[in-house]
């Protein structure tokens, strides 16, 4: 944690503080209303006065919000860990994701497994046999073994199942592909 820091000056001390603060508050279980909510609040607002006397990043300050949607530093977010990692070297960059580039482009590797799933079970839907490429394929044979003899009902299901499934495919296929031409651009 302190190589992601860099480093120690008075900005990134102010920002340190306030994350502790954060820590603190997120595992401590109080309410917004007791004396300890309120001091929370008070220390916080002290914290940002004095950020906001340094040259600071507003990104950064704004990720250190507990109540915003941006922030996610609530411990049950599924990324809090490498939120924290992307957060704690911000700070020590001074930038917000100086040192840690947007992922985003896992995506791909999702539709690809995703389209190994969702192939069998279109063809079985369809009332197909396996397709060119699969016939080795284990996922396949497990697939349709699993699902049978085929009635109006478990057709309905996998249908859904695909259709569901698919839109997924093509968000993530799509969400990376917006990420790495943002990359793309960001590297010119």
């Amino acid at each position: 944690m302190y190589a992601l820091l860099g480093d120690k000056d008075e900005l990134k001390e102010l920002y340190v503080q306030h994350l502790c603060l954060a820590f603190d508050y997120i595992t401590s279980f109080f309410s917004v209303d007791s004396a300890q909510g309120k001091s929370y609040r008070v220390a916080v607002s002290a914290i940002e006065d004095e950020i906001k006397k340094h040259d600071y990043d507003k990104n950064i300050l704004k990720a250190l919000e507990l109540n915003s949607v941006d922030g996610r530093l609530q411990p049950c977010h599924h990324k809090v860990l490498r939120r924290f990692d992307i957060l704690i070297s911000s700070i020590g960059k001074g930038n917000w994701r100086g040192s840690i580039p947007l992922k985003g482009i896992d995506g791909f590797a999702r539709a690809d497994l995703l389209e190994q799933y969702l192939a069998p079970i279109q063809s079985w839907v369809e009332g197909k046999k396996k397709p060119e490429g699969y016939e080795t394929s284990e996922i396949f044979d497990k697939i349709h073994g699993l699902l049978g003899e085929s009635d109006k009902s478990k057709i309905f299901l996998a249908s859904l199942l695909v259709s569901l499934l698919r839109s997924q495919q093509i968000r993530a296929r799509n969400t990376s592909e917006k990420h790495l031409r943002e990359i793309k651009v960001n590297n010119r």
